[in-house]
């Protein structure tokens, strides 16, 4: 695992998306599946799942195609590896026994890591509080996209409803953020106002924790700027609340820049959680 990359392999079981948050608007994702559009082997549903804006950026469509057949994969890899899930698995058109499939074999699969990222942050709140008793997954990673303080605010108090170890992904950062890290009474005051799933069981060090966030700006001809000092907060919230942090990718003189050791020292911080002891 080298470079700005934190996971080793892609398990691609949802092809296609909708568009939902700001950070949706230039997607990598969506970027890459129109490629194949050209693909004359690929299906008309497969072509469908991808169009072009007005101004001729890729985006999904809302369509999707699920790929259950891929669930073997893993089981297979008998190397202890590190999954990225792709794309959307709480996507709304994604049915719930689908989802428990895919924790059924990581389940099965406790040699692998899996990091699992969400842009529904309510729809996966409410799959765990409608299974309380569910098994917690320590080799397990749930986390939510955090492209704006809107969406901080939004989306992390639900994410502390889940049980499970918690990761943010705040890429592409599109502004500077407060993400609360330092929860205390704040924290407790506010999964109080916004407890919308009471059902949700937390356990032991699993409670309203974030332990891992990863930032970086956006990527692409047509990105949007990222101011280095948001980058900076970041890693200073982090570190003051004692959550791990990976810098992937920063903006210096209107490049992005991906090697670390061009960045600024303060900012050459790439902690891997399963490396330095947190599963």
């Amino acid at each position: 695992m080298n470079g700005s990359k934190y996971w080793q392999r892609a398990l691609s079981l949802v092809d296609g998306c909708t568009p939902c948050s700001p950070g949706c608007e230039h997607c990598w994702s969506a970027n890459m599946a129109y490629r194949f559009i050209r693909n004359p082997d690929l299906s008309d549903f497969s072509n469908s799942l991808t169009g072009l804006t007005s101004d001729g950026r890729p985006i999904f469509t809302g369509r999707i195609k699920l790929h259950l057949e891929r669930l073997d994969i893993p089981m297979k890899t008998r190397k202890s590896t590190v999954w990225q899930i792709w794309n959307d698995l709480f996507h709304e058109d994604v049915p719930d026994e689908f989802i428990r499939e895919v924790h059924w074999t990581m389940q099965r699969c406790r040699w692998h890591k899996f990091l699992i990222l969400t842009k529904r942050h309510e729809r996966i709140a409410q799959f765990f509080a409608d299974r309380p008793d569910a098994p917690i997954l320590p080799h397990v990673f749930y986390g939510v996209t955090v492209c704006n303080q809107p969406e901080a605010d939004e989306k992390i108090p639900l994410l502390l409803q889940v049980p499970g170890h918690k990761w943010l992904s705040v890429e592409p950062m599109l502004g500077e953020i407060d993400l609360h890290l330092k929860w205390s009474d704040r924290c407790t005051h506010i999964l109080e106002s916004c407890n919308y799933f009471p059902g949700v069981k937390h356990s032991g060090t699993y409670q309203n924790k974030i332990n891992w966030v990863v930032v970086g700006c956006e990527t692409g001809p047509k990105r949007r700027h990222c101011d280095i000092e948001w980058i900076r907060s970041i890693v200073q919230q982090c570190q003051a609340g004692g959550v791990q942090v990976f810098v992937k990718q920063i903006e210096i003189n209107g490049k992005v820049e991906k090697d670390i050791e061009k960045f600024p020292e303060d900012l050459q911080v790439r902690d891997l959680p399963w490396k330095q002891g947190v599963i």
